[in-house]
């Protein structure tokens, strides 16, 4: 019975094969094959590192003038806004600088620093409900918020406990 299931299994299971030796023959390579090996893969991980890092500070570099770009744009919007006199002009430039807000809510510190909030709101004095509309947008987009008409928020808390000290 042995005899046949150990010839049925060991085809199927490396470790009952009775046709391989028990020691595997592991080829050496000679030492000069194989530190040119390890120099030339050395000098392919330098050049790659290398090309890494190049790559990584041409996109810093880009970024840098990519975010100097979108800060002087915010500056033009806000200067333009700043200059128009007629009330269609003033709605086309406040909706430009509300989207341009949308892309880029990282610039609304340069937008505040242009005093853009100071023109928004002598502009939502005006008459236009469509202008109106236009500035509340883009009042909210800058973080303007009215101030708390009366004496402000009140807030009733009850606690039940006692203060124990230890």
């Amino acid at each position: 019975m042995q005899a046949f299931v150990g010839s049925y299994i060991a085809p199927l299971v490396p470790r009952f094969r009775t046709s391989e030796s028990k020691s595997p023959v592991v080829e050496e390579k000679s030492p000069d094959v194989t530190t040119a090996q390890q120099v030339i893969t050395t000098m392919n991980k330098e050049q790659k590192a290398a090309e890494e890092k190049t790559k990584r500070l041409l996109l810093q570099r880009e970024k840098i003038i990519a975010r100097v770009s979108v800060d002087n744009r915010t500056r033009a919007l806000v200067q333009a806004l700043q200059r128009a006199s007629d009330v269609r002009v003033y709605i086309s430039r406040v909706e430009d600088l509300s989207y341009h807000l949308l892309e880029f809510p990282e610039t609304r510190g340069v937008a505040v620093k242009e005093k853009v909030i100071s023109c928004l709101l002598r502009l939502k004095q005006a008459n236009d409900p469509g202008l109106c509309s236009a500035v509340r947008e883009a009042l909210a987009l800058v973080g303007y918020h009215k101030a708390v008409k009366g004496r402000g928020i009140r807030i009733l808390s009850i606690d039940g406990g006692g203060l124990r000290y230890f």
